[in-house]
């Protein structure tokens, strides 16, 4: 319904993407759509203490059990495994079925590399472990569902 105001838009403010984001989401408050959905928030919040809690296991001593792979105390950071994971993450964002090639895709997506990597450089190797799972199930995920399906004849 709105599409043809925002490639209007798009020309328009082509040479000024600070100005096209900000009269897109002005579009987008006329017309009541909400860019975030409230759900991502709220799993996020739901997530949360979940996660607290894992963090205070490995922290605790649980993690200090021995090694796993090349990690010596998974109550440590881990730089490599940062790095692992957060490269991990922006193929999560890289292969999502919705994923476009613009250039607000790709600072989210180094935006999110960089967060995630400063973040596992300061938690247990633990928690970047579990963060490294669950983004390579992420990668696994957006790539079937990006592939092509096979025509039929």
């Amino acid at each position: 319904m709105i599409r043809p105001q925002l490639e209007q838009l798009k020309v328009r403010w082509k040479a000024e993407p600070a100005r096209l984001h900000t009269e897109v989401l002005r579009l987008y408050r006329r017309h009541g759509i909400r860019p975030v959905r409230d759900s991502g928030l709220v799993g996020g919040l739901v997530q949360l203490p979940f996660v607290a809690a894992l963090y205070s296991v490995i922290r605790e001593g649980l993690g200090t059990a021995g090694r796993f792979l090349w990690i010596r105390d998974l109550a440590k950071p881990d730089p490599l495994l940062a790095l692992i994971a957060s490269v991990l993450t922006g193929l999560v964002a890289a292969t999502a079925p919705a994923a476009g090639a613009g250039p607000m895709t790709r600072v989210g997506m180094a935006l999110s590399m960089l967060v995630t990597f400063l973040v596992l450089t300061r938690m247990a190797a633990g928690i970047g472990l579990y963060w490294a799972a669950s983004s390579a199930v992420g990668v696994a995920q957006g790539w079937i569902l990006r592939r092509e399906k096979p025509r039929l004849p």
